[in-house]
C-alpha cells in the first residue's frame, strides 16, 4: 500500500480541489471503501444521484431501475453528473467519487484544473459474487446479468484501463480497513 498512496500523493498540489475517482466492477469493494475511508461529506456515489433521482420519480430502486435510468440518461447526456461533481468537489476541496460507468464524464473531469487521480478497486469474480449475494441476495444468474450489463452496457472496461492506481480488494475486511485508514489520514493531512 506505501508504494500506492505515493503514487496517490504525487497527483496532488495543495492549490487544486481533489477529484479521486473508485472505479470498479460490482462488489469489488468502492463503496465499502469509502464507508471505511469515513467522511461520508466528501462521499459522492455515481449510483446514489441516480438512486435519489428513481426515488422523487416514485420508481422501486433494482438492478434493473438503476440500469434502466443510467442508460436513458447517458444516452442523452453523457457528462450529465459532472456539473454536481464538480459542484460538490469545488464546495469540498477535496471528493471520493464512488463507481463512474462513463469514460465521457470522466474524460470531462480529467479536462478540469483539478488534482485527479483514478483508483482500480479489483477483486476476483468469485468473491465479487459472495459480496454480491450477501449484500444483495443475488444469485447466479443475476450475477451473471450484472456481469453482462457491465462489460455490454457501461464503458466500465475503458475506465478501468485508465487507473493511475490498482488496489487488489481480495483480502479481508481488516485489510481493506487499513487502506481506508491510510487514504483518511492523506486526506486529513495526518
Amino acid at each position: 500500500m506505501k508504494k500506492e498512496l505515493d503514487l496517490i500523493k504525487e497527483k496532488f498540489s495543495e492549490e487544486k480541489p481533489t477529484l479521486i475517482t473508485l472505479v470498479g466492477e460490482s462488489g469489488a469493494g468502492k463503496s465499502t471503501l469509502c464507508k471505511f475511508i469515513d467522511i461520508p461529506d466528501i462521499w459522492y456515489s455515481s449510483s446514489g444521484t441516480i438512486v435519489k433521482r428513481l426515488n422523487q420519480k416514485g420508481i422501486p430502486i433494482s438492478h434493473d431501475s438503476i440500469h434502466k435510468f443510467a442508460n436513458q440518461a447517458y444516452s442523452e447526456n453523457p457528462e450529465w453528473q459532472v456539473p454536481d461533481i464538480l459542484a460538490s468537489m469545488l464546495e469540498k476541496r477535496i471528493l471520493i467519487l464512488d463507481g463512474p460507468r462513463r469514460i465521457k464524464e470522466v474524460q470531462a473531469l480529467r479536462k478540469e484544473d483539478i488534482n485527479m487521480v483514478v483508483i482500480r478497486i479489483t477483486a476476483s469474480q468469485e468473491e465479487r459474487f459472495k459480496r454480491l449475494q450477501s449484500r444483495d441476495g443475488i444469485d447466479r444468474n443475476d450475477f451473471e446479468r450484472v456481469l453482462r450489463d457491465e462489460s455490454q452496457e457501461t464503458e466500465l472496461g475503458q475506465l478501468l484501463s485508465m487507473s493511475d492506481v490498482v488496489f487488489e480488494n481480495n483480502g479481508s475486511l481488516q485489510d481493506i480497513q487499513t487502506r481506508a485508514q491510510e487514504i483518511r489520514n492523506f486526506i486529513k493531512g495526518e
